[in-house]
């Protein structure tokens, strides 16, 4: 059962509101344009709440250099109910297209985000039973993008690294780019 202040919030909103809100807890770290691609992607109405407003009024921090944060129990009760796990699919699936497709020709403004965005991803897809192989094809592009943009750093610490983490492929994937930017450094 979700802690009561989850459940009541989630009671409580419209259902272009209640999808938007699962789709960035299943992600937790997001920004503006990856707001707007999964607003677009799920087919919800433009006129739906603008990403200000969702920021101040549904369990999200503004962590500064235009990345958002949904609070950690609202992340993990969507990431770990059976309830929640086909939008979680669906929500990880999108974000890893938008990423895959911002980090082949890094953006001028925002391309710092990026490896924060990639790395919650990776946590995210965690916490899914299992990946399609193009969803697994879609994080090793956006991994590889990252490195060869020079953000191979930030790639050492991605989660699910430890060897005791399983064969998941979002881990394997965790654990090829660390050892693959360790060697750089």
């Amino acid at each position: 059962r979700p802690p009561a202040v989850v459940e009541h919030f989630l009671d409580h909103l419209s259902p272009s509101a209640y999808s938007l809100a699962l789709m960035l807890a299943a992600l937790q770290y997001f920004d503006e344009p990856l707001y707007a691609h999964l607003v677009r992607s799920a087919g919800l109405p433009v006129d739906i709440i603008g990403m200000n407003e969702f920021v101040e009024w549904f369990f999200v921090e503004d962590v500064g250099g235009g990345l958002y944060k949904t609070h950690d129990l609202l992340t993990e009760e969507v990431r770990n109910s059976s309830r929640f796990a086909p939008g979680v699919t669906e929500a990880l699936r999108s974000a890893a297209v938008n990423l895959e497709v911002r980090t082949i020709e890094m953006p001028s403004i925002g391309a710092q985000r990026l490896p924060q965005l990639f790395t919650a991803l990776v946590e995210g897809w965690q916490a899914i039973k299992g990946m399609r192989r193009d969803d697994t094809e879609h994080l090793i592009d956006t991994g590889y993008n990252l490195y060869d943009a020079g953000y191979w750093q930030g790639l050492t610490q991605l989660p699910g690294i430890s060897p005791a983490g399983g064969s998941h492929p979002a881990r394997v994937s965790a654990r090829f780019f660390a050892a693959l930017a360790t060697r750089r450094t």
